[in-house]
């Protein structure tokens, strides 16, 4: 397993003003500022870097570290900022790259269709958002990651898995803002070399725990998936070109609206039945940072 991510944030004035990324960040996505494997770039109005594939944690650890330093020193004098969702101010809005969406169309696991709403959300709405994405690959062209009806079944576990604690340790309460266009349960995109899972905020980019604790999740997900976990609670049935996914072992729906309208008691509820498939020092580690 690899895993990378792309991050983005707002940036804050001395004034603690919201200013548009590209009038500090100098660099496109297709021209990025390039430094020990990091890229940094303004996307829209927020700032982003993007990390290398790590094949282990502590390269995970060190990679996003090395981003986030980069950044704030580019970005200086002005402040990192990863509140999930924010209101910019007009005169923001009327700048050209205010408006543009710089990533290509994300897919809903659930629904299997491309999310529609977030071009309207980007040019109607003075709200933006930032998001944390995971990118998880392999090399092996056998893997089921690669697998075009796999790859659903994977959305659904990492939605489970992780998805469903994120709800629990994000604290900051613009999350819900944020999904009423972005982060909504079971976003991704497919990617050559696998998933790129969309549903987290930027909040577990801050701390080294965080960022550990993200990586072993997505570490177990991975490995758990090759022992076909998503058995114990889906099925697949095909007629003809026609592929349905069909949920038994929980209530899909109540994962997607817990996701989706940031519910923490429904969360804390869904982590005692995912507790009982994840290793004891994951849920160790997800109840420690439940403290900090």
């Amino acid at each position: 397993m690899k895993i990378g991510s792309d991050v983005e944030c707002f940036l804050r004035n001395t004034s603690d003003q919201i200013v548009n990324a590209a009038s500090h960040i100098n660099y496109t996505k297709q021209a990025p500022y390039k430094k020990k494997r990091i890229r940094i770039y303004y996307d829209n109005v927020l700032a982003e870097f993007n990390i290398p594939p790590c094949d282990n944690g502590k390269d995970f650890i060190v990679s996003m570290t090395n981003g986030l330093y980069l950044l704030e020193k580019l970005a200086n004098p002005c402040k990192l900022d990863f509140t999930a969702a924010a209101i910019i101010d007009e005169s923001i809005v009327r700048d050209k790259n205010a408006l543009e969406n710089g990533c290509n169309d994300e897919t809903n696991a659930y629904s299997l269709s491309f999310n529609k709403d977030i071009e309207n959300f980007i040019k109607t709405s003075r709200f933006r958002t930032s998001g944390g994405h995971i990118h998880i690959g392999c090399d092996n062209e056998e893997e089921d990651l690669l697998d075009p009806v796999i790859k659903p079944l994977f959305v659904y576990m990492l939605d489970l898995f992780l998805g469903i604690p994120s709800i629990i340790l994000d604290k900051d309460i613009t999350q819900i803002n944020r999904r009423q266009a972005f982060g909504k349960a079971g976003a991704y995109r497919s990617k050559s070399y696998g998933i790129e899972y969309r549903v987290l905020s930027s909040w577990w980019v801050t701390k080294p725990e965080y960022i550990a604790l993200i990586y072993n999740i997505v570490n177990f997900v991975y490995y758990s998936m090759q022992d076909k976990i998503w058995e114990k609670f889906w099925s697949i049935s095909q007629y003809e070109d026609q592929i349905s996914y069909n949920c038994f072992g929980y209530d899909v729906d109540i994962v997607k609206n817990t996701i989706n309208n940031c519910d923490k008691n429904n969360a804390e509820k869904l982590l005692n039945f995912i507790s009982n498939f994840m290793p004891n020092e994951l849920i160790e580690q997800i109840n420690q940072i439940k403290k900090l």
